[in-house]
């Protein structure tokens, strides 16, 4: 009985053995486990919107690799340029504390505890709640997007976000004119070759975009909206 035993406990070993040397044989391809997921976009869809960043900065854009339609994806996944430096509070004007938002909850352990917690009395606690909360706040800094007014006259759409390099390619045709992404150079925006001839040179550094400042290219220069 126990030399059968041991029979049984060697060849589950030795197949154990087996198995494992052969996943060791056979390495991961991280790069096609990874890039096959790639989305890849070919039509204006609120909710297909890709965001690339650096922990640090992110922006969100539309199907033109830009910003261009801002209003198509408001309700679906909004298109967006964030930092880690762009903060925004409102004004103090009542000079809450943290302090005015702590209430004493007694846990039964003979001293005062405070907490910080969604509190309807009083009013002026739960005022302090509410603005302590919401200020400091991150900030929409602005938006960067072609000089399209709508996309009906947009055909021939193929985005692919690369998973991999943290790079969006984006090409379509605009009134028979088509436009291809010719190179990235750390910066948010690639300048587009028009007609795979002309190069649209224009850049557009991330600490450059001003706070709430809707931008716009328009052959190759820089144009503030109204």
């Amino acid at each position: 009985m126990n030399k059968q035993i041991r029979k049984i406990i060697t060849a589950a070993v030795l197949g154990i053995a087996v198995v494992c040397s052969a996943e060791a044989a056979e390495k991961i391809n991280r790069f096609k486990v990874v890039t096959r997921h790639n989305p890849h976009v070919t039509n204006f869809d609120s909710l297909s919107s890709l965001t690339v960043g650096n922990g640090q900065f992110a922006f969100t854009v539309d199907a033109t690799g830009l910003q261009t339609f801002p209003h198509i994806y408001a309700r679906g996944v909004p298109l967006g340029t964030m930092s880690e430096w762009g903060w925004h509070s409102f004004p103090n004007v009542e000079g809450f504390q943290a302090k005015d938002a702590l209430a004493n909850h007694d846990f039964r352990r003979g001293h005062p505890e405070y907490y910080s917690l969604q509190i309807k009395q009083p009013e002026r606690t739960r005022k302090a709640v509410d603005y302590l909360r919401a200020n400091p706040h991150r900030l929409h800094l602005g938006t960067i997007g072609l000089d399209i007014s709508d996309t009906s006259k947009i055909r021939g759409v193929n985005q692919t976000l690369d998973l991999w390099t943290g790079k969006i390619d984006s090409k379509f045709e605009h009134e028979g004119v088509k436009y291809i992404p010719k190179k990235w150079e750390r910066n948010i925006l690639t300048p587009l070759e028009k007609d795979a001839l002309k190069l649209v040179d224009w850049r557009c550094r991330a600490y450059m975009i001003p706070l709430l400042l809707p931008l716009i290219i328009r052959r190759g220069t820089m144009k503030k909206l109204p």
